[in-house]
């Protein structure tokens, strides 16, 4: 058996496998958009955003077994807080 591609389309392939979809919502990428930016720094501040406000939470929600394969994750903001759900 071969490893898993380390390359971005590789995990993208992995994660497409496990989850139908993630859906990021209008006011998710605006309230991403305040936390990342930043002109001087250009895009290291929006890509910290992201790792903190999704990709760490939503990995610890799937570890807590809140989100299982085949789920359409629902990424959407209500009052600065980025929250995740079920459904599309």
């Amino acid at each position: 058996m071969r490893p898993p591609d380390p390359s971005p389309e590789g995990a993208g392939a992995c994660a497409r496998k496990i989850f139908d979809v993630a859906v990021l919502t209008r006011s998710a990428r605006i309230e991403i958009a305040k936390a990342g930016f930043d002109p001087v720094y250009g895009a290291r501040p929006l890509k910290r955003a992201i790792q903190t406000s999704i990709e760490n939470l939503l990995a610890k929600r799937i570890l807590e077994g809140e989100f299982g394969a085949r789920d359409t994750v629902k990424i959407a903001a209500k009052g600065g807080t980025i929250r995740f759900g079920k459904g599309g």
